[in-house]
């Protein structure tokens, strides 16, 4: 497969599911391709296709909380980006080599009020965490908590 993505970067194209699966496997081997969960985070890269997200069921936890595996589509030719963690993953305005930033959101508990922001930057290969914002559980009685983060829910 190449496709303009390939030519400019030298990177091989990929199937998103084959190479999930295969990334998957490197950390437990047992997982099967039934175990996969592919799911979309809306374009990064600026082509105006959806990325794509491979995760895998059994390393999801209760609150809904997955590591992805993303794949840029690079112009029609899916290329890997790293690995993100979180329940809800958002791209964000900010652009590093032409790939805009993700937001992700890692659930602790406490309502979905405890948890976990992160902000991954594209490095020119992969996504690469560069802050994390902590969202202590804050009860009804203690709002409005002034020293929160606004980023945080709730």
């Amino acid at each position: 497969m190449t496709a303009r993505g390939a030519a400019s970067t030298g990177v091989p194209c990929l199937d998103p599911v084959e190479d999930g699966l295969r990334r998957w496997r490197e950390v437990e081997s047992w997982i099967e391709s039934t175990d996969l969960l592919v799911d979309a985070l809306d374009d990064t890269d600026g082509d105006a296709v959806a990325e794509v997200l491979v995760a895998t069921t059994t390393l999801c936890g209760a609150t809904g909380n997955c590591p992805y595996a993303v794949y840029l589509s690079n112009g029609g030719c899916p290329s890997f980006a790293g690995t993100l963690d979180g329940v809800s993953l958002s791209p964000r305005e900010h652009e590093n080599h032409g790939v805009r930033d993700v937001e992700t959101y890692w659930k602790m508990g406490c309502l979905a009020m405890a948890g976990v922001i992160t902000i991954y930057r594209f490095d020119g290969r992969e996504y690469r965490d560069i802050e994390s914002v902590e969202c202590a559980c804050v009860w009804e009685d203690q709002l409005p908590a002034p020293d929160r983060d606004p980023r945080c829910p709730g």
